[in-house]
């Protein structure tokens, strides 16, 4: 891209020609031979960007140092090239909103729980309490249902009257599409009826995610649980 600046020299006035890109590099597209100069920014990657950038600012500087360049067309460079660097930023990511449904196994009691209370009073009352878990997390209610993870975390008996808790749970994914992923838990979990708790982070491919859970119980037994879980949450 060219443009043409008038300037004053010993009483006459001339014409230059500043050109802000040489001629080299050219960005390319991938399927043409054709070189463009940022005509379309999203066509060339942004490291190429700040090479042109680069090249524009010491073309200005050295333009400027000759006294060859008036205010008004050092100020139309500089709002140029704010203008290309804001054009050739990369595009940001996509945020996604997911759903994920399934079903959380416990084992309350026997050579193969996976609770145990750490932490207890011993009084005639629950208060204080905490419990640690690593659950197992499968596609349908049933024991031999596919394995898709596990949740490990804690709960604390936070209220005096036993109605509720404090849960802290690391959900983690071992198959499907989110596997070798995790999300990050926290929030009350109620002794009856539905619980709403939320999502405050994750890892992998679900990095950033932030949103809520519902969750409640199915079944119950005197050696184990079942609790059926629905996650609704955004991320990138």
């Amino acid at each position: 891209m060219e443009f043409r600046i008038h300037f004053k020299r010993k009483r006459k006035m001339e014409k230059s020609r500043v050109s802000l890109f040489p001629e080299e590099p050219a960005c390319t597209t991938e399927n043409s031979n054709q070189s463009i100069f940022f005509k379309e920014p999203n066509l060339c990657n942004f490291n190429q960007a700040i090479a042109q950038i680069s090249l524009s600012l010491s073309l200005l500087t050295q333009t400027q140092s000759s006294g060859k360049m008036s205010t008004k067309a050092t100020l139309f460079c500089l709002l140029f090239i704010a203008t290309l660097i804001t054009t050739s930023m990369p595009d940001s990511p996509k945020e996604k909103l997911t759903h994920l449904h399934f079903y959380f196994h416990e084992v309350v009691s026997g050579p193969n729980a996976t609770l145990v209370t750490s932490t207890t009073l011993h009084r005639n009352t629950t208060f204080g309490d905490i419990n640690v878990f690593d659950n197992t997390l499968r596609v349908g209610p049933q024991h031999d249902s596919a394995l898709i993870g596990g949740a490990q975390g804690m709960g604390v008996h936070a209220a005096l009257d036993g109605s509720q808790g404090l849960s802290a749970i690391n959900f983690f994914f071992t198959a499907g599409e989110y596997n070798g992923s995790s999300l990050a838990t926290l929030g009350v979990i109620k002794a009856s009826g539905l619980s709403e708790r939320s999502i405050v982070g994750g890892t992998g491919k679900l990095r950033f995610a932030r949103g809520y859970m519902l969750s409640k119980l199915v079944n119950s037994t005197a050696t184990s649980l079942v609790v059926e879980f629905d996650m609704y949450f955004t991320h990138f």
